[in-house]
């Protein structure tokens, strides 16, 4: 069984949690990663403090990146592309204070006033 891990962040941020969340976590985590043959992380960040928390599993521990390999000829730059093919950025990610929407929101924003055919952003 092949288990990813993308990351702890109920270990080291918690209190950015729901409290039932951080208790599944909790329970459920050390076993599936006891259980598992592999278990794939998508960052070396992500890969030490597995192996921090969870040492007697680093043995079974593989970086897998999760980032697309772009080739570059993408037509759509930042710099104003159109977005007549349906490109769009796109926000994939639960609605918390640590994923920090606002942020993305303001850069956003001031992309879009600096680019006149910006692409759309999908939330």
């Amino acid at each position: 069984m092949v288990l990813t891990i993308h990351d702890l962040v109920w270990k080291e941020y918690g209190e950015t949690m729901r409290f039932p969340g951080r208790q599944i976590e909790n329970f459920l985590t050390p076993r599936a990663l006891a259980r598992a043959d592999v278990i794939a992380v998508v960052s070396l960040f992500t890969k030490a403090q597995l192996e921090k928390y969870f040492p007697s599993v680093a043995h079974k521990v593989e970086l897998v990146p999760g980032a697309s390999v772009l080739d570059g000829s993408d037509q759509h730059q930042a710099s104003g592309g159109a977005a007549s093919d349906g490109a769009y950025f796109l926000f994939v990610g639960t609605l918390e204070p640590r994923k920090n929407l606002p942020r993305l929101l303001r850069a956003y924003r001031r992309y879009v006033q600096d680019n006149p055919r910006a692409l759309p952003l999908k939330i």
